[in-house]
């Protein structure tokens, strides 16, 4: 499960649908101007993937089941600056990051 704020295709959430290991699902939600706080919730087997500008409204970027999800999962942060493969760097702060 992958929920990113990218700078050509807005939020994305993605996704193993068919649990081969890889990414292979997506759902894309419009443009975000930053900072945007991302929220990635879990519902028994689904989860969801929300942005917001402001922290009080939230957009959901989509929600789904992947197959064969464990009770049990690994979460963290990332940052990458790939950007069709130019020079260009990013900046990312990480602040409010909670599992429950």
């Amino acid at each position: 499960m992958n929920l990113a704020n990218t700078p050509s295709n807005g939020c994305a959430l993605s996704w193993d649908a068919d649990g081969d290991g890889r990414f292979d699902s997506i759902e894309l939600s419009g443009s975000f101007t930053a900072p945007v706080r991302l929220r990635l919730t879990r519902s028994g087997a689904s989860y969801t993937g929300q942005a917001s500008t402001d922290g009080v409204t939230w957009t959901t970027v989509g929600t789904a089941t992947p197959s064969g999800a464990a009770a049990a999962q690994d979460v963290g942060v990332f940052m990458t600056a790939a950007n069709g493969w130019t020079d260009a760097r990013g900046i990312a702060t990480f602040d409010g990051f909670t599992v429950t």
